[in-house]
């Protein structure tokens, strides 16, 4: 339980209080957009970017066309070792918008007749060492990706 003044009393002093965490707003020093624009590979997990240092994804978006449909294929992030939002797009299909289990808010948009498929994210991920994402491919063709996101570096 905290100790110290009560915030109505007196004016906020950290050294009268006894904190757990201290929590800042963030810091970034600048915003670098990553890209990948190619043909991913077949029945396999292709690396589309790879972050190293402290940042925060603060934008994602991304397209894929391919010859059929995608339910078994998704895209997912490595950050700091821990892995999100692995679900294939079929999973999606009768979603608009939705909040996978993470908090990562992600937005699918699935064109079954011109097999063109769109992917964003809209709430930050942050990382303190390093952050790749990856597109999984689970049909045996070669579609196009084309993925940009946008990293607010520490």
């Amino acid at each position: 339980m905290a100790k110290g003044s009560q915030d109505w009393i007196a004016r906020t002093d950290i050294f009268l209080q006894s904190l757990s965490v201290l929590s800042q707003r963030l810091k970034l020093g600048f915003s670098k957009v990553y890209s990948f624009y190619g043909t991913v590979g077949a029945n396999t997990d292709t690396q589309l970017v790879s972050i190293t240092g402290s940042g925060n994804v603060v934008g994602c978006f991304s397209w894929v066309q391919d010859t059929g449909q995608i339910d078994n294929n998704y895209y997912f992030s490595v950050a700091d070792g821990g892995v999100l939002g692995d679900w294939p797009v079929g999973w999606y299909r009768n979603f608009v918008g939705i909040i996978i289990p993470q908090g990562v808010t992600a937005y699918y948009t699935i064109d079954d007749v011109n097999f063109k498929y769109e992917w964003k994210l809209f709430k930050p991920i942050s990382f303190d060492s390093h952050f790749t994402a990856y597109y999984h491919e689970g049909h045996g063709r070669t579609p196009t990706v084309r993925f940009d996101v946008i990293v607010g570096l520490f």
